[in-house]
């Protein structure tokens, strides 16, 4: 087993993002919040999944197990296994859809590259302090793949018309 880094956007990278007026007005929520009480209530504090895309950045062992038809990304916080569905399948339909922590996910492999599409999250927050939540139509587009031996890199790509003025 190798080590994985995980790196999460800095405050800098975290502010060049571009918020709508509803994105701006809970980050300033968020902000003075913080402000009057010294911190805020974690979701995760009582044991509720991370979601997607906030998963990426817990610091909780991370297992990846690939088969032809699916890939599994699995965290130990929770017992929590996204399924990235591979065979050609389409989204469920949105009449059949309901939101999820981690989505509905499908996928495809561009050689040795797993690209992704998640949709039907459930509304959360990316981390906690001054970053935005998403809503319920954030999307996201996910490149995954081995740099080296030990090296997982995953590029992600968030698209949320309400919070987000382009995607971050």
């Amino acid at each position: 087993r190798g080590e994985m880094a995980f790196v999460s956007p800095g405050f800098e990278e975290a502010r060049a993002r571009e918020l709508t007026p509803a994105g701006a007005e809970v980050v300033k929520r968020k902000q003075d919040l913080i402000a009057k009480t010294g911190g805020e209530y974690d979701p995760i504090s009582d044991c509720r999944p991370p979601g997607t895309p906030r998963w990426f950045t817990e610091p909780f062992l991370k297992e990846y197990i690939v088969t032809p038809e699916q890939t599994w990304l699995s965290n130990e916080m929770v017992n929590d296994v996204r399924r990235v569905y591979t065979d050609g399948r389409p989204h469920t339909s949105d009449e059949d859809a309901y939101a999820t922590w981690n989505g509905d996910t499908i996928g495809f492999w561009d050689g040795d590259i797993l690209v992704t599409h998640t949709k039907h999250l459930m509304p959360s927050q990316y981390q906690r302090g001054v970053q935005p939540d998403y809503s319920d139509q954030v999307t996201l587009v996910e490149r995954w793949h081995k740099v080296d031996g030990v090296t997982l890199q995953v590029d992600v790509w968030i698209f949320d018309p309400i919070n987000l003025a382009k995607p971050w």
